[in-house]
């Protein structure tokens, strides 16, 4: 199993630090947003002009006789009334759509908001959601923001994130916390561009002012890059806190990483190691593979191969795809689990299908020497391509010597050069030597 070990000793040598994770964030595609399905709607959520103690001393009587003269506040409380069962009448679905529609079609947008409501759980008129995301939109254009939340929800549920934003952030400016954290969000994920350089970090801060934990953790990851704010380890450290102790995976998970790694507070494997195990309760994968990098490197904890294996095992099945990697890695060497390309060529290529960099590069390695696959040098040239696109330096030297040898591809020493060049900056030794033995002049 010479071939097997070798490249194993390749993969080992690559740059998979736990850095790769827990600060790095991808922005969700149209097609991971789930289909729209309605929430039926409860009582309490219509909408009316009075307070409800006020309201039940109005004789129904006589807000029906208003609300036939055309009184459209009128028209809204009877119909609250009918689709209640309050003020002395049955609940009666139908009566109450009969009202909201003469309201809203007088320009009422709570009726509007209302008369939604009802088309959007069937109650008194056949369900038609179509219909019912026609009465929100006017309602929201009229400024009610529980109508202008349920457009946001359902445009981002279709992926229509322009109109998204534009209700997410008209709500933001009222000053609720999660329409605040949702706009911020969507414009880090480039789903939008920002009003000046300042308002995605402005948004972030309101929210997690108020208190919304995710928009704490997202301020923290802006502390952590420099994004719309200096770099500030100590401030990303407080918001990680703020959010890890109200309960938050993720907040938990990035102050192990803090704490691992001396981050914005003094260095403590020990506090690390106890933050990732709680976070790992939650059955966030993230923690639950931070957990077997602990046990594997004996950080904070006695160093266990076998709970490594099996909290990558846990998180490979969530669909992490570091997990996949350290378990393919497993299957690889044979340590802990026995030894098995195949096994392992599957894992490293769910763990690649993520674009993990050092799962390419093992991809590549796979296709060039034929580990549980026939050899493949065009394929392994595209593996070895794309991972040194993303910076993994073992992949740069590999993607240089292809190119100076014409392995899978047509030989070119220019390009071989650069690759070798870049390969060698980020600490490539096998880069090195292939410089030192094909362009001796460089050194």
């Amino acid at each position: 199993m010479k071939t097997i070990a070798f490249i194993l000793a390749l993969a080992m040598s690559t740059n998979i630090a736990f850095a790769f994770w827990p600060f790095s964030s991808k922005p969700k595609k149209s097609n991971d947003i789930p289909i729209y399905k309605p929430d039926l709607p409860e009582p309490q959520n219509l909408k009316t002009y009075d307070k409800p103690k006020e309201e039940d001393k109005v004789s129904v009587e006589n807000l029906e006789r208003i609300a036939k003269q055309g009184n459209h506040n009128a028209q809204l409380a009877i119909g609250k009334c009918y689709f209640d069962g309050r003020g002395g009448v049955k609940r009666n679905y139908k009566k109450a759509v009969k009202y909201f529609r003469m309201a809203a079609d007088q320009g009422n947008p709570t009726a509007m908001f209302n008369l939604g409501l009802c088309y959007d759980g069937g109650f008194g008129v056949k369900q038609d959601l179509d219909t019912a995301l026609d009465y929100y939109s006017k309602a929201a254009e009229q400024g009610v923001p529980e109508a202008m939340q349920k457009i946001a929800n359902v445009a981002e549920q279709k992926g229509d994130y322009i109109v998204a934003l534009k209700y997410f952030r008209r709500l933001a400016a009222q000053g609720d916390p999660k329409s605040q954290r949702k706009a911020a969000v969507f414009l880090l994920n480039g789903l939008g561009r920002p009003n000046s350089p300042t308002e995605i970090t402005d948004l972030l801060m309101s929210a997690a002012r108020q208190g919304d934990r995710r928009a704490q953790v997202h301020l923290a990851d802006c502390y952590q890059k420099g994004h719309g704010v200096p770099i500030n380890y100590d401030e990303m450290f407080n918001w990680l806190m703020l959010a890890a102790q109200e309960g938050d995976a993720e907040a938990q998970t990035k102050l192990g990483f803090c704490y691992e790694k001396g981050f914005g507070t003094v260095k403590n494997t020990d506090v690390a190691f106890q933050w990732y195990k709680l976070a790992a309760k939650a059955d966030y994968a993230p923690a639950i593979v931070a957990l077997g990098d602990c046990y594997k490197n004996g950080v904070g904890v006695s160093a266990s191969p076998q709970k490594a294996v099996e909290a990558y095992q846990k998180a490979a099945q969530k669909g992490d795809f570091i997990a996949e990697f350290r378990v393919g890695q497993a299957y690889l060497d044979g340590y802990v689990l026995e030894q098995n390309p195949e096994k392992a060529l599957s894992f490293i290529q769910a763990s690649a299908n993520h674009n993990f960099a050092p799962a390419l590069f093992l991809m590549g390695r796979f296709n060039e020497e034929g580990v549980a696959i026939p050899k493949n040098p065009e394929a392994a040239f595209k593996f070895y391509s794309k991972a040194a696109e993303l910076k993994e330096p073992e992949a740069m030297a590999k993607l240089g010597e292809c190119l100076l040898t014409g392995f899978g591809t047509a030989q070119n020493k220019e390009e071989a050069k650069k690759w070798l060049a870049k390969a060698a900056t980020n600490g490539s030794k096998h880069a090195l030597n292939l410089i030192d033995e094909h362009f001796p002049e460089k050194q």
